[in-house]
């Protein structure tokens, strides 16, 4: 009983501290993240946008999906819950924009191989 006792008393020092020094970690964690992705160069081009996010909130999105695992693992009615069509959504999106840029850049090549080719096609005469 006494260690019923004393486990509760430390579940519930350890969620006020928790709940008290919540703010300040998140505010910390998220500058530090945005600190260090800026300095390697990741803010220029992301190519997963949707999950580019403040490091608070995939610390979030983490636990929910570990709590929906964990309860579709006791019951199967929770599998259909985890909605990640956002995710596909932008890396389709990505894919076809990507591809769009690379179908130009081929295209722009082609053209200056076109005129080089037609340049290097007049006859230099001596006059």
């Amino acid at each position: 009983m006494v260690r019923e006792s004393s486990s509760k008393e430390l579940q519930e020092t350890l969620q006020q501290d928790y709940e008290t020094c919540r703010e300040q970690w998140k505010e910390i964690l998220n500058r530090r993240h945005k600190d260090l992705k800026i300095h390697s160069g990741l803010t220029a081009k992301s190519q997963f946008r949707v999950l580019d996010s403040s490091f608070w909130e995939q610390v979030d999105a983490t636990v929910e999906y570990e709590q929906l695992r964990m309860q579709s693992s006791d019951n199967d009615e929770t599998k259909g819950k985890l909605d990640d069509s956002k995710v596909y959504q932008q890396l389709l999106k990505d894919f076809v924009a990507q591809s769009a840029a690379s179908n130009d850049a081929v295209g722009s090549g082609r053209r200056l191989q076109a005129s080089k080719a037609t340049q290097n096609k007049k006859k230099k005469v001596d006059r």
